[in-house]
């Protein structure tokens, strides 16, 4: 059985590290990068199912993210994650894109 590729795009390996062990758990196989070229070279080699990216990504965000996701012309499912709840961001991440934009619990700030 093939394994389901998930890239995790998390500039802190430790902020990521819940969500790997959770993926590996169900049998996927995460594959992190830590910035938007290991992204870019994710993408490149891999079929991927979802990625799964922080907002802040470093060098260019999730903006970049989803292009490039979007350019491979396969359907990539991605979710922007932010410790910040900001309408504006959520709204122009689901218009550039994204499947879904989630804020993590506990950093929370009140904007929406």
């Amino acid at each position: 059985m093939n394994r389901v590729h998930v890239l995790v795009a998390c500039s802190d390996p430790a902020r990521g590290t819940a969500l790997v062990e959770f993926l590996a758990r169900f049998g996927c196989e995460p594959l992190i990068a830590a910035d938007i070229n290991e992204v870019r070279a994710v993408l490149a080699q891999h079929s991927l199912q979802l990625a799964v990216c922080e907002h802040d990504l470093p060098e260019s965000g999730y903006r970049e993210a989803l292009s490039l996701a979007k350019a491979t012309g396969s359907e990539v499912l991605v979710v922007v994650c932010s410790r910040l709840s900001d309408t504006d961001q959520y709204l122009e991440a689901m218009q550039l894109g994204a499947f879904d934009f989630v804020v993590r619990e506990g950093n929370r700030q009140a904007q929406m």
